[in-house]
């Protein structure tokens, strides 16, 4: 059952690996995995201040092929996604965002 959804979820899935952003010299920021070892070098020294559980689509990807979703637990992960997104980046007074 996992592959079967797995297979149902991935065009949509791909349709957010394909998103390139102009703004952001068109690549897509949300396929890099920030972790505590790199996230002063990737730019957000100060992530997992704000951010307490990060998600991005190369966890996404792994978790897909390796038909570890529920269908609302993939819906979960890109809401995750997003949401941290908006929460790191939304205090136009920190440099870092």
């Amino acid at each position: 059952p996992g592959n079967r959804l797995s297979r149902f979820l991935m065009p949509f899935f791909q349709k957010l690996w394909d998103m390139e952003f102009a703004d952001l010299d068109n690549m897509n920021p949300f396929r890099i995995i920030i972790d505590r070892s790199n996230c002063a070098q990737m730019g957000a020294p100060d992530y997992f201040d704000v951010i307490t559980k990060p998600m991005n689509l190369a966890w996404i990807k792994d978790k897909l092929k390796k038909g570890q979703y529920e269908l609302k637990g993939f819906f979960d992960d890109v809401e995750l996604m997003i949401k941290n997104c908006l929460d790191y980046n939304s205090d136009p007074n920190n440099d870092y965002h």
